[in-house]
């Protein structure tokens, strides 16, 4: 009888203990993420191309071995959204010294692109985002944006309608959850 009664006592203790643990899991906070995460290459992929022409006619190189890290910003010239990012870009990029920013944007044509970015063009890397890039970078929706490492791997990636603050997300996902950058 003693020997039931002990095994009852343990098993409500461990049921207890369990449903603490899961209250607990349910109670904690969501890890922070980018919504569309789920849309563009698999995060451990790497870039399809790594080198491009951008607006100026400049070679831009996606891998910046001196950086930690390249933020690819993808942007549409009729995107209201991409405003926000736009608004936001300069600061981002001088906050960051140590990224590589570049950004591909979609429009008519490249004088149009020129005229929606202005001194920007002057700053960061611009490159006309044309349909085979769409392709081959899986784009579907704008403002996106992807973190690369060094070596041109994915290591975050999401949609940045909020401008800075979604752009300090994907750094921060992609600085925190890959310590060998």
């Amino acid at each position: 009888m003693f020997f039931y009664s002990y095994t009852i006592l343990w098993i409500i203790i461990i049921i207890l203990s369990l449903s603490v643990l899961i209250l607990f899991k349910k109670l904690a906070p969501p890890k922070p993420s980018l919504d569309m995460e789920e849309l563009g290459l698999d995060k451990g992929m790497k870039t399809p191309i790594t080198n491009l022409n951008g607006l100026k006619k400049e070679n831009v190189n996606l891998l910046e071995p001196k950086k930690i890290g390249t933020v690819l910003i993808y942007l549409s010239v009729n995107c209201g959204a991409c405003a926000n990012v736009l608004r936001d870009i300069s600061n981002y990029v001088t906050d960051h010294t140590n990224l590589s920013v570049v950004i591909f944007m979609k429009g008519e044509n490249e004088r149009e692109i020129i005229n929606k970015v202005g001194d920007l063009n002057n700053q960061i890397p611009i490159i006309f985002l044309t349909e085979e890039h769409i392709g081959l970078f899986k784009i579907s929706l704008f403002p996106f944006a992807y973190f690369l490492s060094s070596k041109g791997v994915v290591l975050a990636k999401g949609g940045v309608p909020a401008g800075r603050r979604h752009l300090e997300l994907l750094t921060h996902l992609a600085m925190s959850g890959n310590r060998s950058i």
